[in-house]
This record gives C-alpha cells, sequence and structure tokens, in this order.
C-alpha cells in the first residue's frame, strides 16, 4: 500500500479522543483529529497507510504495556477496525 493515499475513515468523537490520547498520531493526523476534537457527530478522518501502521501498532503497545488506563477493549476495537484498512 502506497504511504502517499489517503484513506477515508469515519470516526466517532470517542474514537477520535482515543486515537489522540493513546495513538500517538503524526502531525498530520493529529491536526485533524484536533480539529474535530469538539464535534460530537462521526467525522471522516484521512489517514496515509502509514499513519494506519502506526496507530495500529502504537495502540497495541499501549495495551500489551497496561497503559490502556481500562480502555483496553475500546483500543483493541479501534485497532482492529484501522487494520482491516491496511489490509
Amino acid at each position: 500500500m502506497s504511504s502517499d493515499r489517503k484513506i477515508a475513515i469515519t470516526l466517532s468523537q470517542w474514537e477520535r479522543h482515543l486515537i489522540l490520547k493513546y495513538g500517538y498520531p503524526w502531525e498530520s493526523l493529529k491536526d485533524q483529529l484536533t480539529e474535530f476534537r469538539n464535534q460530537k457527530r462521526d467525522r471522516v478522518v484521512a489517514f496515509s497507510s502509514l499513519d494506519l501502521e502506526m496507530v495500529t501498532g502504537d495502540l497495541s503497545r499501549t495495551i500489551n504495556h497496561g497503559e490502556a488506563d481500562g480502555y483496553e477493549e475500546e483500543l483493541d476495537a479501534i485497532a482492529t477496525m484501522l487494520e482491516n484498512y491496511v489490509r
């Protein structure tokens, strides 16, 4: 998958919050997530394939290192959803 290809993914406000907090997104993705931070409705966020791989890896690392603050199931669900776009 080309790293400059953008993939549009619809995320809820909660999913965006968790990715910002636990996914350690790069600046371009972080800017999008921050821009929509206070919007309660679902928003489409453009991910590059590299963004998807990095965020998925960071969410998994957060879970595996016991740093998920009780949100393991939510983070796992987001990581699984994002992994499906990587394939």
